[in-house]
């Protein structure tokens, strides 16, 4: 049975939209300075708030830029800086966090999640659990490039929906 009503949830899984698509846009370049981790996360939940996405995919694509984020914070390098390219395809959210630090090797880190009572090591693994791809691309001293990719739940009525009918 399909949802029905302003506040139902629908996973969209049409082949094509029957209008001419939605494409939306939104890069930052900001300091790697943790005062602009919440910046990103609230403008990029009020902007996909806005768009008509159900509050659960919000929340998984808020959980997965602000580990991503974070990351780049601890990790990048104060001088470092960085940039979150966020690119709406229609209901697939596809979001760049690139840093200009000492990047790593994402082969020794992987997504397990770390044990309990461990102090750190959780972000990638959680990332992995919310999002329905991730990749991490890093070279020592090229910087670090996290791709996190989510099918998004649109609200029924929403803006997005709407547009892509």
């Amino acid at each position: 049975m399909e949802p029905r009503g302003p506040g139902a949830l629908v996973r969209d899984r049409r082949p094509a939209s029957k209008g001419p698509g939605v494409r939306i846009s939104l890069t930052l370049s900001l300091p790697s300075a943790p005062s602009t981790l919440p910046f990103v996360r609230h403008l990029t939940a009020a902007a996909l708030g806005e768009l008509g996405v159900a509050p659960s995919s919000i929340d998984d694509v808020a959980l997965a830029l602000t580990e991503a984020v974070a990351n780049v914070v601890k990790h990048a390098g104060a001088d470092a800086g960085y940039e979150v390219r966020l690119v709406l395809d229609d209901h697939v959210c596809e979001i760049c966090v690139a840093d200009r630090g000492r990047g790593f090797d994402p082969a020794l880190i992987g997504t397990a999640m770390a044990p309990p009572g461990a102090e750190r090591g959780r972000g990638m693994a959680l990332m992995a659990a919310v999002v329905d791809s991730v990749c991490f691309e890093s070279q020592p001293a090229d910087g670090t490039v996290v791709r996190l990719v989510k099918d998004l739940e649109l609200r029924r009525d929403g803006l997005l929906d709407r547009l892509l009918r």
